[in-house]
């Protein structure tokens, strides 16, 4: 078996890594997409229970179920965070900085996660793709609270009311949750907890000098073939 260079080797690796990234992308790409259907699903149902007729009745009053849908819309949510950020983006990480390693090592390799990493200014994409589902849930916490308040304006107390207000209360708990846990996401803070260089391999500085060693190369590499 024929002995490869380590320039190949290398480039074998990076190549590798990232095709996980754009496996990565596309399963991530999936699961928000099936976010988005399961938003306008629930957006959907809360129509169809506002706009009913007055010749249909419901085993339950609508307001009711419009808290029952908001809390299955934000558990739903909730768990398509999870696989997106908690799983596949942490795997994602890992394959990131290990690219971003082998480009602070050969400097032939085009410096694309260093001018990525240098130009987020310390904020991860995970920090953005947050928003895409705290929005929702936002809207959903809020719609439910209003559904709580809506039947019970005479203030008057029964076990009803209370179930209601509290299923609203609970549309809420995904939230801070979801926030919470989307601050270890980060690409930043994984590199800062590894040992040895991984640690500030992200830093600012690292990525300019990755940068210019990348420029330094090509650079000779055109002298040379002037020669």
């Amino acid at each position: 078996m024929p002995s490869l260079s380590p320039k190949e080797v290398d480039s074998d690796t990076l190549n590798r890594l990232a095709e996980n990234e754009r496996h990565f992308h596309t399963i991530q790409a999936g699961v928000r997409g099936l976010a988005s259907t399961w938003v306008l699903a629930a957006f959907a149902g809360i129509a169809t229970l506002l706009q009913q007729s007055k010749d249909v009745t419901w085993l339950f009053r609508p307001f009711a179920l419009i808290i029952v849908i908001c809390l299955m819309a934000n558990i739903g949510l909730s768990v398509l965070w999870i696989i997106d950020q908690l799983v596949y983006q942490r795997l994602f990480n890992t394959n990131y900085i290990a690219g971003l390693r082998l480009e602070q090592q050969f400097s032939f390799i085009p410096p694309v996660r260093a001018i990525q990493a240098l130009t987020t200014r310390g904020r991860s994409i995970a920090s953005w793709v947050k928003f895409f589902y705290v929005g929702p849930i936002l809207v959903f916490a809020a719609t439910a609270l209003v559904a709580a308040i809506i039947p019970n304006t005479t203030g008057s107390i029964n076990l009803q009311g209370t179930a209601m207000a509290m299923g609203a209360l609970l549309t809420l708990a995904p939230l801070p949750w979801v926030v919470w846990q989307a601050r270890g996401v980060s690409f930043f803070r994984l590199a800062a907890s590894l040992p040895g260089d991984y640690s500030e391999i992200l830093k600012a500085k690292n990525c300019l000098t990755i940068i210019d060693s990348h420029v330094q190369w090509l650079n000779d590499v055109h002298a040379n073939v002037e020669k």
